[in-house]
């Protein structure tokens, strides 16, 4: 017991140092010139999602997008497509030549926010020796119609480049000697991967090929980079209809939806209540929700490549992805197959003979059912307590990289049982506890056989007869572990709808995943009658095609085309190998 005291006093000592005062989101602004701000975007401290913070920044008129590289220029954002169009004043373009410049994304960004198929990279005065010439030159492709040589000759920032006047190309004797140095179109994915410096290439430009590109001069071309972007869908569209603003506890990271009345509201209560879970957090209830410590949330999304001689002009990505597993289907952004659906899923799906594991930290969790209309991924945890069988102690615990891209949704109830009397969320951290359609916590007491061994007393007894509940969100076993909320057990029910008016043993039990994965071309993949994938070596995006379709061509979608086949793949490495045969032998 004294051990439990002073880990519980340690624990408080840390979030003292919290500030009391609410400084989760009180006043958001809804635009910055001309451009709309709204979720998942935000200005102002403790606006929009916590995974945004920090990236936006907004001066008298122009609003600004920040990355490691630099800061880039917001034309617009469309919230019905998940899009943001930026504009990087330090890139070249078809009327201004601008010195050596890499593009570059933080971790986080690459995950959430990062350029969409669309977005065309054109590397410029690239070197004989170029990666994208040589090894790589199955990255190069034509957008549109066009040559990247097409800009040489049409932009007056790139003819410093021809080398030799008329022709793109001049004979001199028997041999060809070109007119300009080499470049190439191709994908974030590229760049990404390798920098300028490694690309040898020394200047870039982004085009958006928004299906306006053909037939029109590159002087008309529509410069920029069109970011898409993802969030996991965790309350916001609850909040907004109960009448709320989506925010964040500064110090905390927590979602808050924040009512724009008054402290006495409830924070359950705002905007008339969607659920009981509510819409809206007071400051009142923010107050306590403030003190919260919460775990940093640095993650990794894609790791470099150990060596750039990794990298393989053939598709190592999928070639056979099974689209089911037992009666779920597996479609994009998962993958049970090596280099099938997103990288950013990879590992975390096993299918045995018959069922399908979600992959935590914490353990293996059996997949009931994923909804790809509603993004969503039900799982049941096989060690966790339920009506009929009590577990041992048991944490739940998501990685960085899942915390960010899938995990519990906001219909996800998280019951903590056998709570001491010192446990946070029965003292300093109450309001965090809340009824679930109508039903408290100490229900499951006495109506699941589980947990009727924590009854202590009966009768007229004054003395409580049951330990401490409480319902709760993720985000507090996410903030604080079992052990320093002092709680022996925990279960979770799906609050869908279904729960009011009906007993414990008939609840959903199980946790509710929201899942969300930038839009990079596996729309256009489909179409084009490929399967979206990646390479398992580089992480890159990959279509994969039936072993006869060219990998430009799959279905005619786009120039930039669905699908890279294995066999297309096959035939330029070995084309690259004879040429450097007959190089070798000349």
């Amino acid at each position: 017991m004294m051990s439990r005291l002073l880990f519980f006093f340690v624990f408080l000592y840390t979030v003292t140092t919290l500030t009391s005062t609410t400084s989760g989101a009180t006043s958001c602004r809804t635009s910055c010139g001309n451009i709309q701000i709204n979720y998942p975007f935000g200005i102002d401290k403790g606006c929009g999602a916590s995974q945004f913070q920090g990236m936006l920044n907004c001066t008298s008129t122009d609003l600004d997008f920040f990355t490691p590289s630099g800061a880039y220029r917001v034309r617009s954002i469309d919230y019905d497509e998940n899009t943001m169009v930026v504009f990087d004043p330090l890139m070249s373009t078809c009327s201004i030549l601008q010195p050596h410049h890499d593009f570059k994304l933080s971790d986080i960004q690459n995950a959430i926010i990062r350029p969409s198929y669309d977005t065309v990279f054109a590397l410029f005065n690239c070197s004989n020796d170029s990666p994208v010439k040589n090894r790589f030159k199955s990255l190069c492709f034509e957008a549109a119609g066009h040559s990247c040589d097409d800009l040489y000759s049409a932009c007056p920032s790139l003819t410093i480049f021809n080398t030799l006047p008329g022709n793109i190309t001049a004979s001199l004797g028997n041999s060809t000697v070109r007119a300009t140095p080499y470049c190439c179109f191709t994908s974030y994915d590229t760049v990404r991967v390798m920098n300028m410096n490694i690309l040898d290439c020394s200047h870039y430009t982004t085009v958006i090929d928004d299906g306006k590109m053909r037939g029109v001069t590159p002087v008309d071309w529509s410069y920029g980079i069109e970011l898409s972007y993802s969030v996991p869908e965790i309350g916001c569209d609850r909040c907004q209809k109960s009448g709320g603003t989506c925010g964040f506890d500064a110090e905390t990271n927590i979602f808050l939806c924040q009512c724009p009345v008054s402290n006495d509201v409830s924070p359950r209560d705002c905007g008339g209540g969607v659920s009981d879970k509510g819409g809206c957090n007071s400051s009142k209830a923010n107050y306590a929700t403030l003190l919260l410590a919460m775990l940093v949330l640095p993650f990794f999304i894609f790791v470099f490549l150990y060596t750039i001689t990794t990298l393989t002009s053939k598709a190592s990505g999928a070639t056979s992805c099974r689209t089911s597993c037992g009666s779920i289907q597996i479609n994009y952004p998962f993958g049970i197959d090596k280099g099938c659906g997103s990288p950013q899923f990879q590992g975390m799906l096993n299918c045995t003979s018959t069922d399908l594991d979600f992959f935590t930290p914490s353990g293996a969790y059996r997949v009931r059912s994923i909804d790809y209309d509603e993004n969503t991924m039900v799982v049941f945890d096989p060690f966790m307590s339920t009506c009929s069988i009590l577990q041992p102690h048991h944490d739940f615990k998501l990685s960085d990289i899942q915390n960010a891209i899938i995990r519990p949704s906001y219909d996800t109830v998280f019951a903590l049982f056998n709570c001491s009397s010192d446990s946070p969320v029965q003292n300093r951290y109450k309001s965090l506890c809340f009824e679930a359609a109508g039903h408290s916590c100490d229900e499951l007491y006495s109506a699941c056989t589980s947990f009727g061994i924590f009854n202590t007393t009966s009768g007229n007894s004054t003395v409580r007869a049951t330990p401490y509940c409480c319902f709760t969100s993720y985000d507090t076993v996410r903030v604080m572990s079992m052990s320093i909320l002092d709680c022996s057990h925990y279960t979770t029910v799906i609050d869908d709808g279904t729960m009011r008016g009906v007993a414990p043993v008939d609840w959903s039990y199980g946790i509710e995943l929201s899942y969300s994965v930038p839009e990079i071309g596996c729309d256009l993949c489909r179409k084009s009658g490929g399967t979206c994938g990646f390479d398992a070596e580089t992480e890159i995006f990959l279509c994969q095609c039936s072993n006869n379709t060219s990998p430009r061509d799959c279905g005619g979608v786009s120039d930039k085309g669905g699908c890279n086949s294995r066999s297309t793949n096959y035939a330029m490495l070995l084309l690259g190998m004879l040429v450097s045969f007959i190089c070798a032998i000349s």
